[in-house]
């Protein structure tokens, strides 16, 4: 019978050490060096070990979405998942790179990989509605530069251009099959996309509008998961 009560009492007393040592996720803001300004969120998921490179993972906000709406949308399956993620905060026109959020955007990255180790070979950048709109401009702009990307109800598509290198990404390309001012637009692009030879894979999503759902964010994450 003591035994009994040792081991209960052992046992007890290990889980909970465990979940005292487990570490919560964690959010930090930080500002560009050279351009305090332009502010941009980082997420590292629970139990962080700092001596991991972990995928990344980049959410784009839509027009006049702050930062954080990008990061309320996303914490739950980038942690779910293991991602660092970076929100990063624009401003007005920066779909179309008005203020070289495109250049802002690298620097970001390349700032945060001293405080937060990434993998380079894994960097996602995802982005809704104008947020979209940014995604894919920053896609066929640098190729290569990162290795998949999720395009979901964009706003403006813009013609793929013949690009080899480009065609290394990959591509998800989704929209509700009811958001009548995307749905159309959206399967003429995907379908150019797949002429060009890019490595696409585009989804719609049953009596969805205009909307990030859940289906469609773990859709995107299914789809990260094999790249």
């Amino acid at each position: 019978m003591q035994m009994h009560i040792f081991i209960l009492t052992f046992a007890i007393l290990f889980i909970t050490q465990a979940h005292c040592q487990a570490q919560a996720p964690h959010r930090y803001e930080r500002s560009l060096e050279r351009s305090t300004q332009n502010k941009y969120l980082v997420y590292v998921p629970q139990n962080y070990d700092s001596g991991k490179k972990y995928p990344l993972f980049i959410a784009i906000h839509s027009k006049g979405g702050p930062m954080i709406d990008q990061y309320n949308q996303w914490d739950f399956f980038t942690n779910r998942d293991q991602y660092i993620m970076l929100c990063p905060q624009f401003f007005g026109g920066f779909q179309r790179f008005t203020s070289d959020e495109d250049k802002k955007l690298i620097s970001m990255m390349h700032e945060m990989k001293k405080e937060f180790k990434y993998d380079p070979d894994r960097v996602f950048l995802v982005g809704f509605s104008t947020g979209a709109d940014f995604v894919q401009k920053f896609a066929f702009k640098y190729p290569g530069r990162i290795a998949a990307a999720g395009i979901l109800a964009a706003r403006n598509y813009i013609k793929p251009p013949y690009s080899g290198k480009g065609r290394e990404t990959r591509y998800f390309i989704g929209v509700g099959s009811k958001d009548v001012l995307s749905v159309d637009a959206t399967r003429t692009f995907a379908r150019q996309m797949k002429e060009k030879k890019y490595n696409v894979v585009f989804q719609e999503f049953p009596s969805t509008g205009f909307a990030l759902t859940d289906d469609m964010k773990n859709a995107v994450m299914d789809f990260l998961k094999n790249n």
